[in-house]
């Protein structure tokens, strides 16, 4: 790409040529008037003037004093791609003060200057020859030309000729404008991306600092780049150690520059910036310049820590509920919360304040960070004396104190707070189905420390904490009721015990009791049958027949009601059983044992049962 300021410094030598020709011979021109030059006629010299021109390698018009071209140059001609034929006739006509396109450029005034006898260089000019009638139709196409007037001063001091020298920098300006948009591209880029670049020659010390890098450090852009000194003073004082260590490796060990550092705006903010800077060598290895860029990750930073925080909330939300689900204590819930809460959001302290029942009292079940007398762990205190009302809590508000050094009326726990050093205070309720069960405190040593995000993070853990907490209390009622009705079972059971010890104690003596008449009854109706039978008649005989049987039935009974003891004690075993066989078993033994009694029983073929088979067959007996 051509230098604008070497093509500048080219044009400037040749016009200085040609003043010393075109003086020359206005000097000589001036002394001679109509005498010969160097022996030859004035005519002679005019053409070897004109000759003259002819030759230059700068592109030549002449112009008359009205305006009109007089003669152009070889180089002239190249230039529009003319021969000498055609450019006579395209100028045929034409007058420099009549053309509209110089006029719109505002180029004109400066002209009239030039023929009014001023040197006058323009400013570059697009210039479209299709513009013109003459020139229409020959594809010359838009050029941008930069031109210098060159007035000839005759002897009476008028103006005879102007001479315009022209240069076609067409391909410079386009160079040049796609420079500018490449620059545009790239600053666009460079502000969408948040980079900035910086070049700095190690030779002279010149730099150049990108606007976008002008933006992102906080510098003016119309100012020149910031010296080191200045640019290390906008460095976050936490990161300062860790800049100049990286500094002092990049200038004494050649090392590359590549980290992150925060900076302090102008305006208070912070800024995270990534900074790598590097060298560039010679062919020789020598260093030559320093290359470098920065882009503003302050956002990305922003976004990481908001996810860090939120993998925080996510990992202490699962532990409440992994604490629900393993029934854990309310105060080992309650400890490992508060402990991790300072981790998510400014605290200087927190704690968790249980209610009573009839929220009249409370208790510090969990505590972090600074210490207030009566407000420690295991402390209980009345509410109303601590809190004051706390209507606003049963309704679920959240008590937010951006700065407490500007509150009158403070709350008695808000106003010794303020005296530890704290500035910034929320309390949130614990509140499940419109129960009210504690607050959670959190107070900060630097005032607006609890904005939305914050409220949100302290809402979501005290939900979370407050179903815990629900949860736990459950448990523990549940729990106590378990082991008041397991108490109430072993009395229950105690009872049945000792009113079956009785049981049985009165089943063996009413079995002793009533088996000694039977007895008596069996003996002295056995010793009838066996020495008086002979002498009863038909109708003696047969009462002693029903004697004989009741007492065998009654034996039975008392058999029956020992063996109904016995089972109700002992422990059930529960088989499977064949009720048809075990009801017929039965039957056959009552038939023996009774073969007079003529009884038609049906049992049903096939059933079975799973039962205790000795209380089974006690209940068919």
């Amino acid at each position: 790409m051509p230098d604008p300021d070497q093509s500048r410094d080219e044009l400037a030598a040749e016009v200085t040529r040609l003043r010393a020709r075109i003086g020359e011979l206005e000097s000589r021109i001036g002394r001679a008037g109509t005498e010969d030059l160097g022996g030859k006629p004035v005519d002679e010299s005019d053409d070897r003037y004109r000759a003259l021109i002819e030759q230059l390698p700068l592109a030549i018009i002449i112009y008359q004093p009205d305006g009109r071209p007089e003669i152009g140059n070889r180089a002239s001609r190249e230039m529009w791609q003319l021969d000498e034929a055609t450019a006579s006739e395209l100028v045929a006509g034409y007058n420099i003060f009549e053309d509209e396109q110089l006029a719109q450029a505002g180029v004109m005034p400066l002209i009239e200057r030039a023929f009014a006898g001023e040197l006058i260089e323009l400013p570059p000019i697009e210039y479209d020859p299709e513009a013109y009638e003459q020139t229409s139709g020959l594809g010359y196409g838009r050029r941008w030309l930069r031109a210098v007037f060159y007035p000839i001063i005759g002897h009476d001091a008028a103006v005879e000729e102007v001479v315009l020298i022209q240069e076609d920098i067409t391909e410079r300006k386009l160079a040049e404008q796609e420079l500018r948009r490449s620059e545009a591209r790239l600053a666009e880029a460079q502000k969408l991306a948040r980079i900035g670049n910086v070049e700095r020659h190690i030779t002279d010390g010149a730099t150049r600092w990108s606007e976008e890098l002008f933006h992102i450090f906080g510098f003016d852009p119309e100012q020149p780049p910031p010296s080191l000194e200045e640019f290390a003073e906008r460095v976050h004082a936490d990161d300062r150690a860790e800049f100049d260590a990286q500094v002092v490796r990049f200038l004494d060990e050649g090392l590359p520059l590549d980290f992150d550092c925060r900076y302090q705006m102008p305006d208070g903010s912070i800024k995270y910036i990534h900074t790598r800077t590097d060298v560039v060598r010679d062919t020789d290895g020598h260093p030559e310049r320093m290359v470098g860029t920065a882009q503003d990750v302050t956002e990305i930073k922003l976004i990481e820590e908001r996810l860090r925080r939120s993998l925080e909330r996510l990992d202490i939300v699962r532990k409440i509920e992994r604490s629900i689900l393993s029934a854990r204590s309310l105060p080992e819930i309650a400890r490992e919360i508060v402990d991790r809460v300072h981790r998510l959001v400014p605290c200087f302290r927190a704690s968790l304040v249980v209610f009573d029942s009839d929220r009249s009292s409370g208790k510090v079940i969990a505590r972090w960070g600074a210490s207030l007398e009566n407000l420690e762990f295991g402390s209980e205190f009345p509410i109303e004396r601590v809190f004051g009302q706390i209507d606003d809590l049963q309704r679920g508000e959240i008590r937010v104190v951006p700065d407490l050094d500007l509150v009158d009326n403070l709350s008695p726990v808000t106003d010794r707070l303020r005296h530890a050093g704290a500035r910034s205070y929320i309390s949130v309720p614990l509140l499940v189905q419109g129960l009210l069960l504690g607050g959670l405190n959190i107070a900060a040593d630097f005032p607006n420390a609890y904005g939305d995000e914050q409220v949100q993070v302290i809402g979501e853990i005290a939900d979370a904490l407050a179903i815990a907490m629900r949860q736990a209390q459950l448990h523990e009622e549940a729990q106590r009721h378990a082991e008041e009705l397991e108490q109430r079972v072993r009395g229950r059971t105690a009872e049945l015990e000792a009113a079956n010890r009785e049981l049985e104690s009165f089943a063996y003596s009413v079995s002793h009791d009533l088996r000694a008449p039977l007895r008596a009854i069996d003996g002295f109706s056995l010793a009838l049958k066996e020495d008086c039978l002979d002498h009863l008649d038909e109708t003696g005989r047969d009462h002693l027949r029903r004697i004989q049987s009741a007492v065998q039935r009654m034996g039975s009974m008392i058999d029956a009601l020992l063996e109904m003891s016995r089972a109700t004690r002992g422990e059930l075993e529960r088989t499977e059983i064949d009720l048809t066989e075990l009801a017929a078993s039965v039957m056959a033994e009552i038939r023996e044992e009774e073969p007079d009694r003529c009884v038609e029983v049906a049992i049903e073929p096939h059933l079975k049962a799973h039962a205790d088979v000795r209380l089974v067959r006690t209940l068919l007996t």
